[in-house]
């Protein structure tokens, strides 16, 4: 049993989903031309040095929402966490796209970065709990799953982010 995004799960797991549905979002520098946007398209960011984070399935799940858009990533670094994906960004070193963000979106030098809806249609970011789906739950990992889904709440912060509250 696993914590985990739906994404790059194979068809051999059963899955609850914990979360609703995110989608990712631009980060931009604030003195970014678009910064000022309340939506952009990925296309609009293409070309820009691409600052991935570089995570598994977080990469895949990201280039494959650029390849949907039959666009081609201008990756010009692979970083392995989402603070220095925001302290690059804020160095303005390039843009991203994050799904799960900080609350505060301010890098350790003081920068500032903003977050923009995508008007892409975009594939969701389910958090979830996984199992093999040839394993019947015990009572115990039932509880388990139950317990997930009653604690485990969305941040305050990242409620707009679906497009639901957007």
């Amino acid at each position: 049993m696993a914590l985990t995004y739906s994404a790059g799960l194979r068809d051999t797991h059963t899955y609850i989903a914990l979360l609703p549905d995110l989608y990712p979002r631009a980060v931009l520098p604030a003195d970014h031309r678009l910064a000022s946007y309340d939506e952009i398209s990925l296309a609009m960011i293409a070309d820009e040095p691409l600052i991935l984070l570089d995570i598994w399935p977080s990469n895949q799940y990201f280039l494959e929402q650029l390849k949907a858009a039959g666009l081609q990533p201008n990756i010009a670094y692979k970083v392995p966490s989402i603070e220095l994906v925001t302290a690059f960004v804020g160095q303005g070193l390039g843009v991203s796209t994050l799904v799960t963000l900080p609350e505060q979106i301010q890098t350790p030098s003081g920068k500032k970065v903003v977050t923009l809806a995508l008007s892409d249609p975009l594939v969701a970011s389910s958090t979830v709990v996984a199992w093999n789906r040839d394993k019947d739950l015990t009572r115990l990992t039932t509880e388990f799953v139950n317990h997930c889904k009653k604690e485990i709440k969305l941040p305050k912060h990242m409620r707009t982010m679906s497009p639901e509250t957007a």
